[in-house]
């Protein structure tokens, strides 16, 4: 299935979860954002960076900022970890952003409440060009 689609069982259940994330009390380490966030709820795609990359994942938006995203995801990420995200809003060029996690904690149903820092981003070009620059990091980070 491609990482587009969703069935309506699966959009319940991350609803569900999203809207119980915006239900529970903040996390001490949530008073520590400089910026602004917008709820936001989006499907996006991205991918791990680095040696052991994997295919595209989805990432279910939660709040966005200028700084950076918070999602769910069924994978759980490492701090430090590099995702190059397919950013699609409502502009006229869709962005390929660089985020780097910055946590990743259990949520519900096997999924995880995630967040990246904006790192980079450039203009998104079908077929997928990550820049050499963000690979040549994600390796540099792994090693």
């Amino acid at each position: 299935m491609p990482v587009t689609q969703l069935d309506m069982d699966q959009f319940h259940q991350v609803k569900a979860i999203l809207e119980s994330l915006e239900k529970r009390p903040p996390w001490k380490t949530d008073n520590r954002r400089r910026r602004h966030r917008l709820t936001l709820h989006l499907m996006l795609e991205a991918a791990l960076l680095g040696p052991h990359s994997l295919p595209q994942v989805r990432l279910y938006t939660r709040n966005i900022s200028t700084t950076g995203l918070g999602f769910l995801c069924h994978r759980n990420f490492e701090p430090g970890d590099l995702l190059a995200i397919h950013l699609t809003l409502d502009q006229p060029v869709d962005k390929l952003v660089l985020g780097q996690v910055m946590f990743s904690r259990p949520a519900d149903a096997g999924m995880y409440e995630s967040g990246v820092r904006f790192e980079d981003a450039v203009i998104f070009e079908r077929p997928v060009r990550v820049p050499r620059a963000w690979v040549k990091r994600a390796n540099l980070r792994r090693e």
